[in-house]
């Protein structure tokens, strides 16, 4: 399904499959697609974070594009086509984020609603933003961070946006519509992802109020 899309966006794109430590086929099923595609092969799970962090020092683009494994049938039709005329007009100077309204939020099921709801609240709050979005699949630009200094859970993406501001990119934003075909699925219980996901967003911002003190003393 990606790989059509990728063809008909008419851009020059490398595909990287990170397999997780899957105790299954995939490693066998993606394989068949090695000509296409290049293979990241974790032999024991290390999770979304390090995984993630791993495709990023393999690409040899500096925009890359994340998608979850939970839905192969997801369309990024109209990402693609905003990404090309972003491009045309601001070369990697910007981040294109992808979110969903109230509308889209409601077909998810009833934790992941609420989940995703506080959880963009309070990133907002804390970090005075008004972000819609911040765990959608979204276009960004490696070398506005350093992956090394990334955390190691879900507050990553998070984390990747904030640390991009720094460099004043524009900014903009993309509704994505959820189908009936659209899982919601995660490799790790809800309890486990919330818990490491909120520790690391207050230890980051504790780290960001530092720096601004250690400026201010300079």
């Amino acid at each position: 399904n990606y790989l059509k899309q990728l063809k008909k966006s008419k851009k020059k794109f490398e595909k990287i499959v990170v397999n997780d430590g899957s105790k299954d086929n995939t490693l066998k099923i993606i394989s068949k697609f090695k000509k296409k595609i290049k293979i990241i092969n974790n032999k024991k799970n290390i999770g979304f974070a390090k995984s993630l962090k791993r495709a990023i020092k393999n690409t040899n683009y500096s925009n890359f594009l994340w998608i979850g494994a939970d839905n192969p049938d997801r369309s990024f039709v109209n990402i693609f086509k905003e990404f090309k005329l972003l491009d045309l007009k601001y070369k990697n100077k910007f981040i294109l984020v992808q979110y969903y309204d109230y509308k889209n939020k409601k077909r998810r099921s009833f934790l992941r609603r609420v989940f995703s709801n506080y959880y963009t609240n309070l990133v907002n709050f804390v970090f005075f933003k008004s972000i819609p979005y911040y765990n959608g699949q979204s276009v960004y630009n490696k070398n506005f961070f350093n992956v090394n200094k990334l955390c190691n859970s879900r507050f990553i993406l998070a984390q990747i946006l904030l640390v991009s501001l720094n460099y004043n990119p524009k900014l903009f934003f993309i509704r994505y519509n959820i189908s009936n075909s659209d899982i919601d699925e995660t490799s790790s219980s809800l309890l486990y992802l919330v818990t490491t996901t909120i520790k690391d967003l207050f230890i980051y911002r504790f780290l960001t109020i530092k720096d601004k003190i250690n400026l201010l003393k300079q």
